[in-house]
């Protein structure tokens, strides 16, 4: 029976890791577009989250420890995929914030104090770990809902560091409150607020960024090519006057040797026309 029990703990641990992996697996998609750089090394780092996860599930270890190496581990899986390195960091950090946000949201549903920072509370409770993965993925329906978070868009230097400033002080914040022996029921709700706002309004500026940098592109696109067509019509107005210019010339010309013909004089003519082809000629070279 024993056997059995413990049997049971180390499937149902599997199949939760396995299902935090495929959500983390969306959100990756949702943000680089399932641009991966080289499959083998993605199934790689994905197996190496994996086995993180769950080895570090039966491990007790500081919460910002915990912290660190889940923030570590996704940001090695984004390195699978296209993107310039800001936006990796940016993106790791979100998606562990939205990880983060699933798990206190359980927590302050429950009054758990003491929980794990790396996506578990009491180890013990399969049911409570379910609900975290299942908020985590409906955060994810939510994220889907930008429309421009896949831009590969240069990243301004404070906002790189105001979103991994910002939700690190929030994640500690709450690691501290929630590591209290008696929760504050009402500092600890106030912080889930501000932790979730926060979470969305980052996500907001950086699709509103991506949004902006996209149009900012888009319009000198469209600029560069008004200024190619300029030219080319300068161009084709300039060729136009040349040519008309040239049958003008031409007709001139016509007109003289038809008056040579005319009086019969016939080595000017062949003289004249002499002196047209070398003009043409130098004009060709």
């Amino acid at each position: 029976e024993k056997i059995m029990e413990l049997f049971l703990n180390y499937l149902t641990t599997f199949f939760i890791n396995a299902f935090e992996l495929y959500i983390i697996y969306r959100y990756m998609t949702i943000f680089f577009e399932n641009r991966c750089i080289d499959t083998r090394l993605m199934y790689i780092a994905y197996a190496a989250r994996f086995f993180l996860s769950v080895g570090i599930s039966y491990i007790e270890l500081y919460s910002l420890v915990s912290a660190a190496i889940a923030l570590s581990s996704i940001f090695l899986i984004s390195l699978c995929y296209s993107g310039s390195l800001p936006k990796r960091l940016i993106i790791s950090v979100l998606i562990y914030m939205c990880s983060f946000t699933a798990e206190v949201i359980v927590a302050m549903a429950v009054g758990l104090s003491s929980f794990d920072a790396f996506g578990k509370v009491e180890q013990g409770s399969v049911f409570l770990n379910l609900i975290i993965e299942f908020i985590f993925w409906l955060i994810s329906l939510i994220v889907h809902k930008f429309k421009n978070l896949r831009g590969n868009l240069p990243i301004p230097k404070p906002f790189l560091i105001a979103i991994v400033v910002i939700p690190s002080s929030l994640i500690c914040l709450e690691i501290i409150i929630f590591s209290q022996k008696i929760l504050n029921n009402m500092m600890a709700r106030i912080s889930l607020v501000c932790l979730t706002a926060s979470l969305f309004i980052l996500i907001y500026l950086y699709d509103s960024l991506s949004a902006m940098f996209r149009e900012r592109t888009e319009a000198a696109v469209t600029l560069s090519e008004k200024e190619y067509y300029h030219q080319q019509s300068v161009l084709l107005k300039e060729k136009y006057e040349e040519l008309r210019q040239y049958r003008h010339d031409m007709k001139n010309r016509m007109v003289v040797m038809q008056q040579m013909i005319k009086e019969n004089q016939y080595d000017k003519v062949l003289e004249y026309t002499g002196e047209i082809a070398d003009k043409l000629s130098q004009t060709l070279t």
